[in-house]
């Protein structure tokens, strides 16, 4: 594999960025659901980091996190073999955080505590009680040894959660956008991200939506007709890659793309396909305060747009190789998703027949004469 070393931008530390650590979870064979617990902790590591004000190396953080389980399946020694094969790689940094996560030791630095304190409070991908989790290992403690061990890292978890409680305040997570508009618009017949609903094309509605969300970048991306969509929005905040295999690639290898330009930034990706154009600006709010991995708005029972999801998935999305696309790899990696009832039937009211858009059409000149904007 060929290595590219990030530097963080604080600290001189070196790590491993998405691509490569969708590498390492690749040739280490680390399992779906490991690798989406290791997501998870990342997450919930970012959000002490950010709102305790800790003087962490938050890159090197995010780094350690998602690799600390890398070798689970080889048992408990599996820190110390994630740790070995990090240093021989070129990231010792991230390798002793990795070596630290089940025993801190002497003089842990701040990214080894937290990262300690983050894999303590996700089970699965959920997170959890911190007095709950250690009441349930409690259980399995089978000699006085064992106990003792577990009575130390009990305390050393209390005292870490109170070092690291913030302060009250809730600080916002940095937001991106994906835009998806590489699809073939078969069903349609005409390029549809260009078709308009009320004088506004439907990809200038979804562009505008994230806009006012706050997502900087908006990321495009693009497939067939790619110049002509480039033209339309030229001038727009956004930026375009381009899924050269469209016409025979899924959604899935869509949003790749677009996670793999985002590369370096944590936070989250609100995610939208070019043909959903009519939600309410009060549910994409409501899908980015969901405080979850991965958080969508559900309508009538049917699962919507757009999504939201934390950045810290990317390197699992882009190893995952099982079927069924985004669906599936959620499913494989028991991905705890925040489903939020809406009652917004914009949400689900995406565009790929003649018929679909005139129905957008006349259920977007009711919400007109409502008062509603869109």
């Amino acid at each position: 594999m060929t290595q590219k070393a990030v530097q963080a931008p604080a600290g001189g530390a070196f790590y491993p960025d998405d691509r490569e650590i969708a590498g390492l979870y690749r040739r280490f064979g680390t399992p779906p659901p490991v690798m989406a617990h290791c997501a998870a902790v990342a997450w919930e590591a970012d959000r002490l980091a950010r709102e305790s004000g800790a003087p962490a190396d938050r890159g090197l953080l995010r780094a350690a996190c998602l690799l600390h389980d890398l070798c689970r399946s080889s048992g408990r020694e599996h820190p110390f073999l994630a740790a070995e094969a990090l240093a021989r790689e070129g990231w010792p940094r991230a390798g002793e955080l990795v070596r630290r996560h089940h025993d801190l030791g002497e003089d842990p630095p701040p990214e080894a505590e937290l990262l300690y304190l983050a894999d303590k409070g996700i089970q699965g991908t959920r997170r959890c009680d911190l007095e709950e989790r250690f009441a349930a290992a409690r259980e399995k403690c089978g000699s006085p040894e064992a106990l003792e061990s577990w009575s130390r890292r009990c305390e050393e978890a209390r005292a870490l959660a109170a070092k690291y409680a913030g302060t009250g305040e809730k600080r916002a997570e940095d937001r991106a956008g994906i835009i998806l508009a590489a699809g073939r618009s078969s069903r349609m017949g005409v390029f549809k991200p260009l078709l308009e609903l009320d004088g506004i094309s439907m990809i200038r509605r979804v562009a505008g939506m994230m806009a006012r969300a706050g997502c900087s970048p908006v990321v495009v991306v693009t497939g067939r007709d790619a110049a002509l969509l480039e033209a339309h929005l030229a001038g727009e905040p956004v930026t375009f890659v381009h899924n050269p295999d469209y016409a025979t690639t899924q959604q899935l290898d869509s949003l790749r793309l677009g996670l793999a330009a985002l590369e370096g930034r944590r936070g989250q990706a609100l995610v939208c396909p070019a043909d959903i154009p009519l939600v309410s600006d009060r549910t994409v709010e409501r899908v980015l305060g969901a405080e979850a991995l991965f958080a969508r708005p559900v309508f009538g029972g049917r699962a919507g747009h757009p999504a939201a999801l934390s950045l810290a998935l990317t390197p699992y999305l882009l190893a995952y190789d099982g079927p069924q696309g985004l669906r599936g790899a959620m499913e494989q990696g028991r991905v705890a998703m925040a489903d939020l009832p809406v009652e917004d039937a914009g949400a689900v009211m995406d565009n790929d027949t003649p018929e679909d858009l005139r129905r957008s059409a006349r259920w977007l000149e009711e919400k007109k004469k409502e008062g509603e904007p869109r």
